[in-house]
């Protein structure tokens, strides 16, 4: 019973997410689809009445026919041509664009369902595995959906039309060709599961080495200082060996495949040659039509080939679509708006306890709550909990007990876009675009002139660095901020926030790398700009807290108050 009700879930899962690729890659393009498709089915027609109209031109040849109809079959011929290739042009020109919408568009769906997921899943997932998903994925899931809709009705048009023309020229030359095609399949069926564990194993080391480089670029200062650079490299070095070895493997059984292939082609063109020859001796065919048997045979072994291959193809792609499906499927439940307003948005923590995994845990018991406008600190040693409880916030993570509210909603009702829409938290490291100084500072918000911005610069000390660079605000920062200090990123992280109309800010250790005399300056302006928001810091520095209406302290997995009005609040 438990088998069949596993294996109907599947069935609801599947359908989901095929009606998932439905919605994202073709339900918008129908119109579109038809159109390419009637065009194509067009174009295989058009390749069938140029051979015929080739087998005409040479027939009228050899008979020696006169000079004007001749020109006229030829001009007849061109004109054939050159409207097929402006049908094929098109509608390859089509193809590429809905190709390109498409993964575009499944990019941004697969974005969006992956910032939906729990901590849970990012600390299972490498992020080089979940950057090959959106990058790599994407791209060959889309081109193989939308080529192969266009390039299975091309086939098969084209092998019917083919194969119905042929046998009206002659069917026994027809069998012959035919006769070899079975080889093909079975050399097809004999190759494609190697080159499909191959390509799989090469992939994979495109990962690995993906996920070491990323992380050797992102940290090239971090890992001269710690003495890592040749280790890190070794490891590189081994990477890039391997993808190398896994390529040139794949590469040899995938040149083998191409040509067997090739020779059963060449083989079957000498047999049409002997064979076609001997009718054309014995008067039951002519030579337009040996000419157009010859061409002919090529051609069909190529369609029967690639239609092999399509099994081979989506055997390749069927582990991407499993990977794909994990973003696809997902779907969270019971999901609301978050309303936040002035009176309606305070945090509350009941009897919540917090381990990563059996047997580790982090929080025990934790009660508090943040009101609506009030300024919380919250302190502790490293290790303690403090980042876990901002994680929980966010609904990154579920506790193992207890619950969490905002404005009187359970946080895992919420939807986790409305939560980020309402709450915005400053790490001690922020994350900077390579872009100009203005667009990372609102990026969070709408309508702030440059006026409010110098402005807000001038408050936290940051107004003489910018205007010093030759472009000023507009000036560009490099990768993650580069050209700026680590305190001047901080500093700007700080603008974004006050400058956004977030109604609760955390900020974890804002100014752990600003000096004491420009950090005085920073605090003042984050409490004056945010005396009616919701404040959270996370911090070492208790000297910072000193307008704070409550702090707190982690000690040995719990939170100790300071305020025993807000602790009976949640008793």
């Amino acid at each position: 019973m438990s088998k069949i009700k596993a294996m109907n879930v599947k069935r609801r899962n599947l359908s989901k997410q095929l009606k998932s690729i439905y919605n994202v890659i073709l339900k918008k393009r129908m119109f579109s689809l038809i159109l390419i498709s009637l065009m194509l089915l067009t174009s295989s027609f058009l390749t069938i009445l140029t051979a015929s109209k080739m087998a005409k031109i040479i027939d009228s040849v050899t008979a020696g026919i006169s000079m004007d109809k001749l020109i006229v079959d030829i001009f007849v011929y061109i004109a054939i041509v050159v409207f097929q290739n402006c049908i094929s042009f098109y509608c390859g020109y089509c193809n590429s664009k809905l190709i390109l919408k498409s993964i575009n568009e499944l990019k941004t769906f697969c974005l969006n369902k992956i910032f939906s997921r729990s901590g849970e899943f990012f600390s299972n997932n490498e992020y080089g595995e979940l950057y090959t998903a959106i990058e790599s994925d994407t791209s060959s899931f889309c081109g193989f959906i939308m080529s192969n809709i266009f390039s299975i009705l091309y086939t098969v048009s084209l092998l019917a039309f083919y194969v119905t023309y042929l046998a009206i020229l002659n069917w026994k030359l027809l069998l012959a060709i035919m006769a070899i095609q079975p080889l093909v399949l079975i050399f097809q069926l004999i190759f494609a599961p190697k080159i499909m564990k191959k390509s799989q194993q090469h992939r994979d080391n495109n990962v690995k080495y993906d996920s070491i480089l990323q992380t050797i670029i992102s940290n090239p200062v971090e890992l001269i200082m710690s003495g890592m650079k040749e280790k890190s490299f070794k490891k590189l070095m081994k990477s890039i060996n391997d993808t190398y070895d896994s390529g040139k493997s794949l590469s040899f059984v995938h040149s083998l495949s191409a040509h067997i292939i090739q020779f059963l082609s060449a083989f079957t063109t000498c047999l049409v040659i002997g064979l076609g020859g001997y009718f054309v001796l014995q008067g039951k065919m002519t030579i337009g039509v040996l000419v157009v048997f010859i061409s002919s045979s090529d051609k069909l072994i190529k369609i029967i080939a690639s239609i092999s291959d399509l099994t081979f193809d989506f055997s390749e792609v069927k582990p991407i679509y499993k990977r794909l499906s994990n973003y696809l499927n997902y779907t969270s439940e019971d999901n609301e708006e978050l309303v936040l307003s002035s009176d309606q948005n305070d945090i509350v923590f009941q009897n919540v306890d917090f381990s990563y995994d059996e047997g580790t845990e982090i929080l025990r018991n934790v009660n508090c709550c943040f009101k609506t406008g009030k300024k919380y600190g919250i302190i502790g040693k490293t290790g303690e909990g403090k980042s876990t409880i901002i994680k929980l916030l966010f609904n990154l993570w579920k506790p193992s007990r207890g619950k969490i509210l905002i404005g009187g909603k359970k946080i895992d009702h919420l939807d986790k876009n409305s939560i980020s829409e309402s709450i915005m938290y400053v790490s001690a490291n922020p994350i900077m675009f390579n872009d100009t100084i203005y667009n990372n500072i609102v990026m969070n918000s709408t309508d702030i002139n440059e006026e409010r911005i110098y402005d807000m610069l001038r408050k936290l000390k940051l107004y003489d660095d910018i205007t010093k660079l030759n472009d000023n605000i507009q000036s560009v920062i490099g990768d993650n901020g580069t050209t700026l200090s680590t305190g001047q990123r901080q500093r700007l992280a700080i603008a974004r926030a006050l400058l956004s109309d977030k109604q609760i800010i955390i900020m974890d250790e804002p100014t752990s790398s600003i000096d004491s005399e420009t950090e005085k300056e920073v605090m003042k302006t984050i409490y004056n700009e945010l005396s009616d928001k919701t404040l959270i810091i996370i911090t070492h520095d208790e000297q910072i807290l000193y307008n704070c209406d409550e702090i707190l302290e982690l000690r040995n997995r719990n939170l100790i108050h300071t305020d025993k009005e807000i602790a009976d609040i949640i008793a």
